[in-house]
């Protein structure tokens, strides 16, 4: 019996470190703003939270979101377990990105043709 072998599937799946000691969430919306700045396109995003960045987590769905739901296919949101907020971010996040997408798909349906954005 010959196995016929297939081309493996390769990926790019970036890392958003949030596990860092926070003090506030002006400090977790810098450090995400920092390790995004040069963001590109990817298969997945994995942004892993911190217990500081769970508590101090006032709109850090929403900034999850509008940085990454035009340039990932995935957005995965890994928090401490046992932490009842990260579910909530979780949530956060998956709503926000549904608003945007929306949002981004009635702004591109309502630019006349032939007309770039802008």
């Amino acid at each position: 019996m010959t196995t016929q072998h297939t081309e493996a599937a390769v990926r790019l799946v970036l890392t958003v470190d949030l596990t860092g000691p926070y003090d506030n969430h002006r400090q977790v919306a810098q450090a995400l703003r920092e390790q995004t700045r040069r963001s590109i396109d990817c298969d997945t995003v994995i942004v892993r939270l911190g217990a500081d960045a769970v508590r101090h987590n006032l709109d850090l769905g929403r900034s999850i979101a509008a940085e990454f739901f035009q340039t990932a296919r995935r957005i995965e949101v890994h928090a401490p377990a046992g932490n009842v907020l990260g579910p909530i971010i979780h949530d956060e996040v998956a709503r926000y990105v549904r608003l945007y997408t929306a949002d981004h798909a009635r702004q591109a349906a309502e630019q006349p043709a032939g007309r770039p954005p802008g």
